[in-house]
C-alpha cells in the first residue's frame, strides 16, 4: 500500500512536466513542423487524405495582423511569440492540460497555416480540431462584423 502513493505522486509529477514542456516547434525550413504520429495534433501542412489535415485559412495581411490581438482577448489562451508572420500560443483547458497552438501567415498565398498538438497523452479526442475552428470562425466573424461586411 506504501509503494503505491510515492509511484502517484512521482506520476503526478512527470505529467505536471511534461504538461509544461511545449510542443511548438517554431518555423522550420519555411513552414510549421509536421505532427508525430500520434492523432492529437493537426496541421495544415498534413496531406489532404491525412487525419491530421487541418485547412489554411485565406486572409489578408491585415486579418492576420489583428490575429495576435485576438487570441490574447480569448478565454485560456495565452500568446507566447508574436513575430512578423508566426504567432505562438498556448491554449490551458479547464484541467489545466496545455496544447500548443501554432499560426503561419504566408503572404504570397494569404494563407494562414495552423498547427496544434496536445502536450500530453495520445490522443485529445478531437480537442485541437475542435478548439482551431471555434477560434477562426470567431476571428473571421469577428473581422467581419468590424468591416461593416
Amino acid at each position: 500500500m506504501w509503494l503505491i502513493i510515492p509511484v502517484i505522486l512521482a506520476l503526478l509529477l512527470f505529467m505536471m512536466y511534461k504538461n509544461s514542456q511545449s510542443k511548438a516547434q517554431g518555423l522550420q525550413h519555411g513552414k510549421l513542423a509536421d505532427c508525430p504520429n500520434k492523432p492529437n495534433c493537426i496541421s495544415s501542412y498534413a496531406a489532404p487524405d491525412d487525419s491530421h489535415y487541418f485547412p489554411p485559412c485565406k486572409m489578408n495581411s491585415d486579418q492576420f495582423h489583428h490575429l495576435a490581438r485576438f487570441l490574447v482577448h480569448e478565454k485560456g489562451i495565452q500568446l507566447m511569440q508574436d513575430e512578423n508572420d508566426y504567432l505562438h500560443a498556448v491554449a490551458t483547458t479547464r484541467m489545466g492540460f496545455k496544447d500548443d497552438l501554432e499560426f503561419f501567415y504566408n503572404e504570397d498565398w494569404q494563407l494562414l497555416y495552423c498547427r496544434s498538438i496536445s502536450r500530453l497523452g495520445y490522443s485529445d479526442l478531437g480537442k485541437n480540431r475542435q478548439r482551431m475552428e471555434y477560434l477562426l470562425n470567431k476571428f473571421t466573424q469577428a473581422t467581419h462584423d468590424k468591416a461593416g461586411l
